[in-house]
């Protein structure tokens, strides 16, 4: 089981970025890569620095069960910042546009 982290305090105070594990640009060593990734009702934010915390959720998002997957990075300062507050409700949802 990995580290989990507040979604909305991710995207507040991360670095929004497209790198992956497998290409760790621009990312520092007192950084981590972390996933905001939602299925519609609720989000949750993994770090995924590690390639096989990256490939098994980004495989399930490309397998549909994750509905978006967005990428940011913290340094371990802010991370501090980010309790993990559990599932949170889903701002990016597609279920209120059926």
């Amino acid at each position: 089981m990995g580290t989990y982290y507040g979604a909305n305090k991710v995207q507040e105070l991360g670095r929004s970025t497209t790198s992956t594990t497998k290409e760790l640009t621009g990312i520092k060593e007192n950084e981590r890569l972390i996933a905001v990734i939602g299925n519609g009702l609720y989000k949750i934010a993994p770090d995924v620095t590690e390639a096989s915390e990256y490939d098994e959720f980004y495989g399930q998002y490309t397998h549909g069960y994750w509905l978006t997957f967005k990428l940011f990075v913290l340094t371990n300062e802010q991370l501090a910042l980010c309790p993990n507050e559990g599932r949170v409700k889903d701002d990016d949802s597609f279920m209120g546009l059926f």
